[in-house]
């Protein structure tokens, strides 16, 4: 049977079945959502590295 415990998030004392409250669980997935995004955008070329790759070297 579940048991009830705080949320994990610091300072939280919400009881909650899951590792996180409701408000505190979309925080934590906005975060990971925001360090997705900033990983792949820095995995992609900039404008002037494509511009690179594609003109010869003079």
């Amino acid at each position: 049977m579940p048991m009830l415990h705080s949320c994990s998030y610091t300072g939280c004392e919400i009881l909650t079945l899951s590792p996180y409250c409701f408000e505190h669980e979309r925080v934590v997935r906005s975060e990971v959502e925001a360090e997705r995004t900033h990983t792949a955008a820095r995995d992609e070329p900039t404008a002037r590295e494509l511009a690179a790759a594609v003109q010869p070297a003079t």
